[in-house]
């Protein structure tokens, strides 16, 4: 009876929460599953559904098969670009499979080599055979270490940034109700602004300050 009791002020706590808030990249955060399994994960480093935290965020953002680019796809599977054949997709941020392509070329009779790695940022994405830069192993200038360079380091993978109607970019406030986020920042248009009683996600869910991401 006692869990019987349970199981209905949760299903209650999830009814209330799914009237006020709002999730999956329809603006905030994926739902929990879609990078998590409590029972069969990939990585025992926080229950990821991949083997690491890039590989599960490229587990949706690269599809093997693409022909062309795709809305959300940053990533070109290797069997979709041989040699010879560039990498597919134009998303804001590139083609993380540019990195991936090594070029050779003969300039005045010298033999030249452009490797992958200077192509771009080298996330570290295991099960889909990103790995470090070998040659900054930190971050030129700084100290970031490359091997914990990931998808996390730059965007909030649990999209607890937003937008409010007052122009402001918070998580949580003191005393102040955090509006939920109702849609996607990343678009123009009626009804991706934020008004008094909901928020917009940040653009593609960049952290804003004070954000400190995991790293297995």
């Amino acid at each position: 009876m006692r869990l019987f009791k349970l199981a209905i002020i949760l299903a209650a706590a999830i009814f209330v929460m799914a009237g006020t808030s709002f999730a999956f990249h329809s603006g905030g955060v994926a739902e929990c599953g879609g990078c998590h399994s409590m029972h069969t994960p990939a990585s025992a480093n926080y229950l990821l559904v991949a083997g690491d935290q890039g590989s599960t965020c490229l587990s949706c953002h690269e599809h093997a098969g693409d022909t062309g680019p795709s809305s959300y796809h940053i990533s070109t599977a290797e069997a979709d670009m041989p040699a010879g054949v560039p990498p597919l997709q134009r998303t804001p941020g590139g083609d993380f499979g540019w990195v991936k392509k090594t070029f050779t070329f003969v300039v005045r009779g010298t033999t030249n080599v452009e490797e992958g790695e200077t192509h771009g940022h080298n996330i570290v994405a295991t099960d889909n055979n990103y790995v470090a830069d070998t040659v900054n192993t930190v971050a030129p200038g700084g100290t970031f270490v490359s091997e914990n360079l990931s998808c996390n380091s730059c965007h909030d993978p649990h999209g607890k940034f937003r937008r409010t109607s007052a122009g402001a970019i918070v998580t949580t406030a003191v005393g102040t109700a955090v509006p939920p986020i109702k849609t996607s920042g990343s678009y123009n248009g009626a009804g991706n602004e934020p008004d008094a009683t909901a928020a917009v996600g940040t653009y593609r869910l960049l952290p804003g300050s004070g954000y400190a991401n995991k790293v297995s």
